[in-house]
């Protein structure tokens, strides 16, 4: 689980055109460099132009649409960001959202104590509240969060990566209890597979056509697919609702 979270971190890196050496900043901790060198050398040289390209424009979707949910918000009135399988993105730090948000990440228990090492090498702290919980642990990951401090202010809940390596039941049963758990005014941001791509995959376990009926069935409103190039939408796509 590591590996997967260090390799789609480099890569997301390397299709955001950030060159970094790794060597950088306060990353002092020789183990994790030499991973992540070694994960680079592996994106540069392995991996296609074109899958670089559907991680850029994956990561240009959620960016955008986090940007959009915390436009109002301000430190007086701040809004609460669940990214659930976090991985090792610093997709809160890099849109500068702790000024306005409280922002919970959540994942397994070794990326999220791996998660905290390089947030600490790379700033000296970590800022975000880290959780570390299966998600597919019935409704433990909901304790968990409001553990750390989760609370009834409307929330934008991020699913970026994380269910094609789910089960349809888990899947199911994850996002009844986002819509149980959010206040009115939140909204949800689904990204799944297909489910050609998912059959054709190794690696899914899940895939969906409906991710729109999915999100319906758990009683979100305003559900809607995310404009996505149609080369791209044939393998995954994002779906996003609202809890009115």
């Amino acid at each position: 689980m590591e590996i997967t979270a260090v390799f789609a971190k480099v890569l997301r890196d390397v299709a955001l055109g950030c060159d970094v050496t790794y060597d950088n900043f306060l990353y002092d901790d020789a183990d994790v460099v030499k991973l992540l060198h070694r994960a680079r050398a592996f994106v540069r040289k392995e991996c296609s132009p074109d899958r670089v390209d559907r991680m850029r424009i994956r990561t240009n979707i959620v960016d955008s649409f986090l940007r959009s949910a915390c436009r109002e918000c301000s430190s007086a009135q701040p809004r609460q960001v669940v990214i659930l399988g976090c991985g090792l993105d610093d997709r809160a730090e890099r849109l500068g959202l702790f000024s306005q948000c409280h922002v919970f990440e959540l994942d397994v228990p070794a990326v999220i104590r791996l998660k905290e090492r390089l947030s600490v090498m790379r700033t000296g702290t970590s800022r975000s509240r880290l959780v570390p919980h299966r998600i597919t642990e019935s409704r433990g990951w909901v304790d968990a969060l409001c553990s750390a401090g989760y609370s009834t202010a409307p929330c934008t809940f991020i699913l970026e990566g994380l269910v094609m390596y789910m089960n349809r039941s888990e899947v199911e049963s994850m996002l009844r209890f986002i819509y149980e758990i959010a206040a009115r005014g939140s909204d949800v941001l689904f990204h799944t597979v297909s489910t050609a791509s998912a059959a054709e995959s190794s690696e899914y376990c899940f895939g969906t056509d409906d991710g729109k009926g999915l999100l319906e069935r758990a009683g979100f409103c305003k559900c809607r697919r995310v404009a996505y190039p149609a080369q791209q939408g044939a393998m995954s796509y994002f779906v996003c609702g609202s809890k009115q």
